[in-house]
């Protein structure tokens, strides 16, 4: 893959494509609009990049037939439904338009003075982030436990959306599980954060009407600000004390959003998440904490996505690490509580 005369050459510093690189100002200075995303590896770098494009406004394409493996896949180490290219399709379809490469060619525009850009993008191991906020021993006064999106829409039998997801949601307990880890993590002096996501009416705030999950909601007209669906869910409703964030409107938690002033007014430094949906939501919120520098945990009794195949793509299966291994430590709520000082 050499780079070409008239390719635009950007080095990275993590996972994802855009913290500290100037690819957004190279994307934005000569107008582009549309981003077609391939490389290495798809469920690490290539999902983080498409990702954090999609919440940045780009309509973004993913060509499954330029990218390298899981990084699970490295392991040689076949699974029936861990992080397989089956599962990775289904999951950058919440983000991306996934496609071959001569798919997408076929679909570009040809006009006037157009140009199809390259991009390479490398990553330099002698770049890094922030040193990162990564104590050995997590302590409660610089600890949040973070649940996103228990929502009436997810959650409520008269919910919009719980009828995709009532079979999964009893079947991980997620909404008993999560309170219960609240519940602990109050007791323990842990910060606990509830996050929402919430729209207009007309949806002109909600950043890609025609495109992935968000405009899946675009086009269903749920989540509006001040109707039952956007509400929280009883069982998961904030208390005295707690952080709500409403100011979400993107997959990732932080664009937009007072969730990091939050964080590091409170000199927050290690985050667990649980919430809605696994491998959207909350996996987008996880890889930017984790670009961040903030240390994370993904709780995985407290996570719930639209289906077992999907929630084990993030979770891992038969030994084998799923996505969250690759920016989190995943672990259970109660050893994760135990954990903490």
């Amino acid at each position: 893959m050499p780079v070409q005369a008239g390719d635009v050459v950007v080095t990275k510093q993590g996972l994802n494509a855009f913290p500290g690189s100037d690819l957004e100002q190279q994307l934005l200075k000569r107008g582009i609009v549309t981003v077609a995303i391939g490389g290495f590896l798809r469920d690490c770098c290539v999902e983080a990049t498409a990702r954090a494009a999609y919440d940045k406004g780009f309509n973004v394409v993913t060509l499954l037939d330029c990218m390298g493996p899981d990084a699970n896949d490295l392991n040689d180490q076949p699974i029936n439904a861990g992080p397989t290219a089956a599962n990775a399709r289904s999951t950058f379809t919440l983000f991306s338009n996934p496609m071959p490469f001569n798919s997408f060619l076929s679909r570009v525009e040809e006009g006037t003075g157009k140009k199809l850009w390259t991009r390479d993008v490398g990553i330099d191991a002698t770049r890094c982030l922030s040193p990162g906020r990564h104590g050995e021993v997590p302590t409660a006064a610089k600890t949040a436990l973070v649940m996103i999106e228990f929502q009436n829409n997810f959650c409520n039998e008269r919910g919009a959306l719980n009828h995709v997801l009532k079979d999964e949601i009893l079947r991980t307990k997620v909404v008993e599980n999560a309170a219960r880890a609240c519940e602990a993590a109050r007791a323990k002096g842990i910060k606990v954060f509830h996050i929402s996501i919430n729209f207009s009416a007309d949806m002109s705030d909600n950043p890609q009407r025609g495109l992935g999950q968000l405009g899946n909601a675009a086009r269903s007209v749920v989540f509006v600000r001040g109707s039952f669906g956007a509400e929280f869910y009883q069982e998961m409703a904030p208390l005295d004390g707690d952080v709500v964030i409403s100011g979400k409107r993107c997959l990732d938690s932080f664009p937009g959003s007072e969730f990091e002033e939050e964080l590091l007014a409170r000199g927050i430094e290690h985050i667990a998440f649980g919430g809605f949906l696994a491998n959207c939501c909350v996996e987008a919120s996880a890889r930017t904490a984790y670009e961040k520098g903030f240390k994370v945990f993904t709780l995985t009794d407290c996570v719930c996505t639209l289906t077992q195949d999907m929630l084990m793509r993030c979770l891992g299966v038969q030994g084998n690490p799923g996505t969250y291994s690759l920016f989190s430590q995943p672990m259970f709520s109660s050893d994760f509580l135990a954990s903490v000082k």
